[in-house]
């Protein structure tokens, strides 16, 4: 992303170019335009993280941001459900000090929580997902803040939910329940990418090949045709172009090939990158992958 002509001066976005002696939590509590933020932070207690010397900087709602979004009883469903406001926090912050000539010089950054933040710019607009930045550089102690006009919200769902809310994945998933793997990929704490066969290229097996694989008797066999389909970690599309072959975690290879015609995981082309989950990736592909 090219660093258009004095996008963020013209903005009169910048507040000052000398870290305070101030942390992170005690510059946002001295602005008073922060305490749903603050509130949040206690509750789950990162505040005491981004008081600390380790450098971060933080994408950091309004509170008017957050009431325009939320509204008060969104807010309050958010407070009590630490967990997922956690998720949700870890989203907005990111490692290491990024001043706002290096964001807009970034087509992504990748969160605490692990999933990226898409960077994109329109005119002089500086959007963070689907948030636009409207202050930015205010330094810290330990990093920077850039003040944005909405919350950001990551996908908190994992890689089998994720599936079944996007759809056109019902085949995929009755498979991984009967083979017994819908705990292993909707586990926390593990990361996995998968190449996710749409129920039409399950349609385009020879007719009644999915019916005798999810007989008791294949299980085995069709767990592993679906552990193929299983990368362990999460790989991004512009991860995955860089690399010849990935291993799968039934120990197989998948070879990566790039070509004119497109991204092709052994013989079957990916259609659709990077739907980001809690736990990973999901890359839509056209065809069974078969060991």
């Amino acid at each position: 992303m090219q660093l258009k002509q004095a996008t963020l001066l013209s903005l009169a976005l910048c507040v000052g170019t000398e870290a305070s002696a101030q942390n992170i939590v005690e510059l946002a509590d001295s602005t008073n335009r922060f305490n749903i933020l603050l509130t949040a932070l206690e509750t789950t207690g990162l505040d005491t993280v981004l008081e600390g010397t380790t450098e971060f900087t933080v994408f950091a709602p309004t509170d008017f941001a957050f009431q325009t979004a939320l509204g008060t009883a969104g807010i309050n469903n958010l407070i009590n459900n630490p967990e997922l406001l956690e998720q949700i926090l870890l989203y907005h912050v990111v490692p290491g000090t990024i001043t706002a000539a290096e964001v807009v010089n970034e087509e992504y950054l990748t969160t605490v929580y692990d999933q990226r933040l898409d960077i994109s710019l329109t005119g002089n607009t500086v959007w963070v997902d689907n948030s636009v930045i409207q202050y930015v550089d205010l330094f810290a102690s330990n990093g920077v803040v850039h003040v944005i006009d909405a919350p950001l919200l990551p996908n908190t769902e994992n890689l089998l939910d994720t599936a079944e809310a996007v759809g056109g994945f019902d085949t995929l998933v009755a498979a991984v329940e009967a083979a017994g793997l819908s705990g292993a990929l909707s586990a926390p704490g593990s990361e996995f990418t998968v190449f996710a066969p749409t129920d039409a290229a399950f349609g385009d097996l020879p007719d009644g090949t999915v019916p005798r694989l999810l007989l008791p008797v294949n299980i085995p066999t069709l767990s592993q045709i679906l552990q193929y389909h299983v990368v362990a970690g999460r790989f991004y599309a512009d991860e995955v172009v860089q690399l010849d072959s990935l291993t799968t975690i039934n120990g197989l290879t998948l070879d990566v090939t790039v070509n004119a015609s497109g991204v092709f995981i052994d013989g079957s082309q990916i259609i659709a990158t990077d739907v980001e989950t809690a736990n990973g990736n999901i890359h839509v592909i056209d065809a069974v992958l078969l060991p």
